[in-house]
């Protein structure tokens, strides 16, 4: 049996994505990739709160994915550099198979995820 996505788009979500409204923010971006976006505007299309796509912006800035202008509010815009074509398989990829790709997401254990596991487990005495 084939795998569901291919391994180079697994291991990007892996490395990159902590979250699928991280992979849509992205996704979006790269549809108009010469427009600068701030979190409000992102906010109504994508159906999220402007903090949380500030949060988001801000995760695939650290990861190189999108470039800030250091305007006030910032401003984002598309700009993965060596990464963009594997950005583009990730897209077709999302666009033919969007459960696999989701399901790749949440497969990955993360940093933030583990963190709040381990803040509820229960110490046996």
């Amino acid at each position: 049996m084939a795998p569901s996505i291919p391994d180079r788009v697994r291991q990007f979500l892996a490395v990159n994505m902590t979250n699928v409204a991280q992979l849509e923010l992205l996704l979006h971006v790269r549809s108009a990739p010469d427009r600068w976006w701030t979190p409000e505007e992102v906010a109504v299309p994508l159906t999220t709160r402007p903090v949380v796509a500030a949060r988001d912006f801000a995760h695939l800035h650290e990861r190189g994915l999108v470039e800030r202008a250091e305007d006030q509010p910032p401003r984002y815009r598309y700009g993965p550099g060596e990464l963009a074509s594997t950005v583009d398989e990730v897209a077709d990829v999302h666009g033919r198979r969007r459960s696999a790709v989701v399901d790749a997401i949440f497969a990955e254990p993360h940093d933030t995820v583990t963190s709040l596991a381990d803040a509820f487990r229960l110490r046996r005495g």
